[in-house]
């Protein structure tokens, strides 16, 4: 394992990136990591992007450079592997900031949940475990938007990609030998998908509670505000909360009937909220619906009716899978999440996930059976066995 960093390029003019990608465009892997500041902003603010491939080590400076396409084209260059640890994250940086995904990637968090480990282990755990090493996180709380960084904050952002090829080989190999390195790259393939990473402004607001308590005008009412919250926080480049919090929301769409006054005498909501916006909450109630918010209305989701023997059926199929997970050294979250099995909205996913994927070989006919048919699944004792039957 290399302990030391030695030498590494910053990247920060035109000219530097153009040797950067002529040095690399012929690599046959790179390592990748990102550091950037999202907090109280909409568009996250990508302030450092750092590079290990055979040629060397890199750090491409994104708030000084004003176009690092380049850099773009070699992650999407499907002969090139690219490796990265929990990189779901950046690659949604870069595919709701620049419409850029990934191509050819290999997850080290996501792949050692394969083999033993649960699942997300962080970097330094993993490099510990399998590389007998250890991370600086001296500078974890660094201000990464700060000029100049000093080499010693250099080397530590250098130190999340140091050792990424090393994990992908010992990973690889082991997954290999235990005939699951497939089943990592299906379980990837998602994270090279463009549509996974689109911004939704009705995000859990169609499989929420509070809308399933409101009547047709007020549910409207509801997407409209989400969606309104949406687009001014995209507008000024802020976080939702600062537009709207969302704690404000169900007090405004359940009053909103009652009139300004109402809403100004609220406990919950701040007045200067009601005085700025109350044009805006009317003219959202009051507009008549669009073809597409009556298409998001048949889409909320139903609770079902109270069954205690259905809800014991999901508690011990997730628990047999669990079991399975467990003791064939997969991280149970990566087979199947309790909430997927319990949200009957989740029917289609379901069951095209489990019957095309690698899950339908782990899991086998038998779990696969009862999972399909958990809704009709029935339970007996005899004596010292328990009887499971669809």
């Amino acid at each position: 394992m290399q302990e030391n960093l030695d030498h590494f390029d910053i990247i920060d003019t035109p000219e530097k990136l153009n040797r950067f990608y002529d040095l690399n465009k012929d690599t046959d892997w790179m390592a990748f990591d990102t550091e950037f500041i999202g907090e109280k902003r909409f568009d996250t603010l990508l302030c450092l992007i750092q590079v290990a491939t055979e040629k060397g080590f890199f750090i491409i400076d994104p708030i000084v450079l004003e176009d690092f396409g380049l850099f773009f084209d070699l992650i999407e260059d499907p002969k090139i592997l690219k490796i990265t640890h929990a990189g779901e994250n950046d690659y949604r940086i870069l595919a709701q900031n620049w419409g850029v995904v990934p191509q050819n990637i290999f997850d080290t968090q996501l792949a050692a949940g394969f083999i033993n480990y649960n699942y997300p282990i962080s970097y330094s755990k993993l490099v510990e475990k399998e590389l007998g090493g250890e991370i600086n996180k001296s500078y974890a709380a660094t201000n990464w938007d700060m000029r100049p960084l000093k080499k010693q904050q250099l080397e530590y952002a250098l130190s999340d990609v140091q050792h990424l090829y090393e994990l992908y080989s010992n990973l690889k190999n082991r997954l290999e030998a235990a005939g699951r390195f497939n089943w990592v790259m299906q379980e990837l393939k998602s994270w090279q998908v463009f549509e996974n990473y689109e911004r939704d402004p009705y995000k859990d607001v169609i499989t929420g509670s509070l809308i399933q308590g409101l009547n047709k005008r007020k549910q409207i009412l509801l997407l409209r505000l989400h969606r309104w919250r949406f687009e001014e926080a995209r507008r000024l480049n802020c976080a939702k909360e600062n537009v709207l919090s969302a704690k404000h929301i169900a007090p405004i769409v359940r009053g909103i009937d009652e009139g300004k006054h109402v809403l100004l005498d609220s406990r919950v909501i701040s007045n200067r909220i009601i005085e700025q916006h109350w044009e805006t909450f009317r003219e959202l109630y009051s507009r008549k619906p669009d073809d597409e918010e009556l298409e998001l209305l048949t889409k909320i989701s139903q609770v079902p009716k109270e069954d205690p023997i259905r809800d014991i059926s999901l508690e011990l199929i997730h628990s047999l899978i669990k079991y399975e997970s467990i003791t064939q050294g997969i991280a149970p979250q990566l087979v199947l999440n309790k909430s997927e099995i319990s949200n009957y909205e989740m029917e289609e996913i379901i069951s095209t996930q489990i019957g095309d994927d690698w899950r339908a070989e782990f899991l086998g006919k038998t779990l696969i059976s009862w999972l399909n048919a958990r809704k009709q699944l029935n339970i007996k004792t005899v004596q010292d066995t328990i009887i499971l039957s669809n």
